[in-house]
This record gives structure tokens, C-alpha cells and sequence, in this order.
């Protein structure tokens, strides 16, 4: 699937990684939809390589949020997180914002 980036919220699918945004953003939430497997998660980064939001899975398999975040200097989702695993490896990611 393609990225959904033109209406809020943004919708970032696990096959196509890795997605940038480099200008500012005032993100509300991170949302971590649709994925299968309890051990699923997602690293969310600034354009300078910090985590901003890391979201692992529930055991009800559930939508899962992030706490409500600030002004961001730009948002990643890289293929790869920071120790080399596959980021979101299922599912999708919803970032709202104002």
C-alpha cells in the first residue's frame, strides 16, 4: 500500500518504508494500527535521528497510542529502528496533528 499523507491524519503503512517529513510538525499522537503479532512495534524519529515515539503491540491486538507529543523537528519512520529491527513490520501507522 502507499502512504496516505494529504489528509490528517497522515497513514503510513508498513510496506512502504522508510517515510520522511522534514519540515516542523505539532504532532498530537501516534497511532499504531491493524498489526498481527503482539511483538509488533514502531519507532518513530525527528529528522536528526531521535526518538520521538516508540509504540509496541497489546495483547489484544488493539490500536495502540502514543502519549501526546509537541512541536517536532520533522518525522521519520525508518525501515530499520535505531538496533537494526525492522520497523512496523505490520500494520499501519496514524500520525495526527494540527
Amino acid at each position: 500500500m502507499a502512504n496516505q499523507v494529504a489528509t490528517n491524519p497522515w497513514k503510513i503503512d508498513s510496506g512502504a518504508l522508510p517515510f520522511s517529513f522534514d519540515g516542523m510538525v505539532h504532532a498530537m499522537q501516534f497511532e499504531m494500527i491493524r498489526y498481527s503479532n503482539v511483538t509488533d512495534f514502531v519507532e518513530v524519529q525527528d529528522r536528526n535521528g531521535r526518538v520521538i515515539a516508540f509504540i509496541r503491540g497489546s495483547q489484544d491486538l488493539q490500536t495502540v497510542r502514543s502519549a501526546w507529543r509537541g512541536w517536532v523537528e520533522g518525522v521519520t519512520v525508518p525501515a530499520l529502528d535505531s538496533l537494526g529491527n525492522t520497523n512496523l513490520p505490520n500494520g499501519s501507522l496514524l500520525i495526527y496533528f494540527e
